[in-house]
């Protein structure tokens, strides 16, 4: 419930009607059955999303899906088309919003560089420079990052990586 709670509070516009759970089958570690099984869910539930808008016999357009997501879609039927093009158009258009967050989180990575020219020295452990790294970086805003488990100094455990 805290990142359902905390995902609605980072993307307001999202009306609550339009949210949905995210499926993972994990790049397949978790076995081909798994993997199957998953991926039909994933695929079951956009079918669904399709079907009630009445839209499930239209291309469904798709960005970057591996291949359990894609044989899960086509094995409903779901004919998808390449939205890439697409995509990368409206990326290339920033809004002055994203220009802030994009400044925002260069900003927070210079703090993080900054800290490793000051902190890596001969025999330094490389934990012990990816903690106080990403410590320097919390502090200055950062809320995520998706190295959390690398670092494992115990002064900062459970602070800036969990």
């Amino acid at each position: 419930m805290i990142y359902w709670s905390r995902t609605r509070f980072h993307c307001p516009w999202i009306k609550p009607e339009n949210w949905r759970h995210s499926s993972s089958w994990l790049g397949g570690c978790c076995g081909p059955e798994a993997t199957v099984d998953v991926g039909k869910r994933f695929a079951a539930a956009i079918y669904d999303d399709l079907k009630a808008k009445e839209l499930h016999t239209e291309k469904l357009g798709v960005d970057a899906i591996d291949e359990a997501g894609r044989l899960a879609l086509a094995a409903l039927g779901v004919e998808m088309t390449g939205a890439m093009p697409a995509m990368r158009e409206a990326r290339r258009t920033k809004t002055r919003e994203e220009l802030l967050c994009l400044k925002m989180g260069c900003a927070i990575g210079d703090v993080g560089y900054a800290k490793v020219c000051e902190v890596l020295k001969p025999g330094v452990r490389e934990c012990d420079v990816g903690g106080t790294v990403m410590d320097a970086m919390w502090r200055s805003g950062r809320r995520a990052c998706k190295c959390r488990d690398t670092f494992r100094d115990e002064h900062l455990r459970g602070l800036s990586h969990r």
